[in-house]
């Protein structure tokens, strides 16, 4: 992120996200959480991030209630039979 531009939101949102992956990969969930919780102030809307961030939640911290508010927020997002659909974007 240093060699990043800091109006770059785009790349540095990429790079966020790509490392977040990385850090969830090799178990390093709470860093994953930092970068996926960067990407999401960059862009709200990102709604691969925050499935990932849901997944998160629910899968390795077992924080419920946060991971419910991430998976709403997402299907009040979407239009109707889109869910999947953004996840495999």
């Amino acid at each position: 992120l240093k060699n990043c531009p800091a109006n770059d939101n785009a790349e540095q949102s990429r790079i966020l996200f790509e490392r977040g992956i990385t850090f969830a990969n090799i178990q390093n969930f709470d860093k994953a959480l930092e970068d996926y919780n960067a990407v999401l102030k960059i862009n709200p809307n990102n709604h691969k991030v925050r499935l990932l961030r849901a997944d998160l939640f629910a899968h390795t911290t077992q924080d419920y209630k946060k991971a419910v508010e991430d998976y709403s927020y997402i299907i009040g997002q979407l239009k109707e039979g889109e869910y999947y659909l953004a996840a495999l974007k």
